[in-house]
């Protein structure tokens, strides 16, 4: 029994521990070359261990993907280039595309309200994040989709997201016009959106990062396990 337990914790010293992998505290940074490619309307941030972008207009929160001039595209790598888990986030679904009803527009009063309601029977679309990893060589090797027409969503990623080298955050939704508040310009039954037509915020991702011990320098600590497991074997035999 005294060998499986060294055993046992020869394996468990390489082990990575569940963590915050990210927040919104972070210094701005140079791209580099290989990450200024991704999208023209994000910059970069690091807390010295991770890399991410986000939208140049709104830094509230890890990572925002919107459209009205924003970054639908942002990444996430480690400075260092070894690989991570991501396991959970807490996503913001923002959505701001309305269907105005079939009925005919009716007066626009002085406070508006009915004609508000009118313009916002309904939200025929949902907002869809697509969060891609790949690994060291560039390969795809996860792919999740989560949609919501609107508000918090705690999601749960899959094992494929284990050891990626990059994580990319897509925002996938239809876009219409703008109208504001300019409801008696629109037609019954007409497809429009708000101020922008929405996005998605990345409150918080959890996951781990590399294992403490990497697995060169945990095989000294196995080979050590099994001869002194060997040695106590024998010892209990004589």
């Amino acid at each position: 029994m005294r060998f499986f337990a060294i055993l046992a914790a020869a394996f468990l010293g390489g082990q990575a521990e569940a963590a915050t992998l990210v927040t919104g505290t972070a210094t701005e940074v140079p791209c580099g070359p290989d990450y200024e490619t991704y999208d023209g309307n994000a910059y970069c941030l690091s807390n010295g261990e991770y890399l991410w972008s986000n939208s140049m207009s709104y830094p509230d929160g890890f990572t925002y993907v919107h459209d009205d001039s924003g970054a639908f595209t942002t990444f996430l790598t480690r400075k260092d280039g070894r690989a991570f888990t991501i396991t959970s986030a807490e996503l913001w679904f923002q959505n701001y595309i309305w269907r105005s009803s079939d009925d005919a527009q009716p007066p626009n009063d002085d406070e508006g309200i009915a004609l508000k309601t009118w313009a916002m029977a309904s939200k025929p679309y949902e907002v869809t994040l697509k969060v891609l990893g790949y690994d060291d060589w560039g390969d795809l090797t996860a792919l999740d989709e989560v949609s919501s027409k609107g508000g918090i969503v705690n999601y749960t990623f899959g094992s494929d997201f284990r050891d990626v080298n990059l994580v990319v955050f897509m925002l996938d939704m239809p876009l219409f016009d703008h109208y504001f508040d300019f409801y008696d310009a629109l037609e019954p039954g007409q497809e429009w959106c708000g101020d922008w037509c929405g996005g998605v915020i990345v409150w918080s991702l959890e996951g781990e990062g590399p294992a403490q011990v990497p697995l060169p320098a945990s095989l000294p600590l196995l080979a050590g396990a099994l001869c002194l497991g060997f040695a106590l074997r024998r010892r209990d035999l004589l």
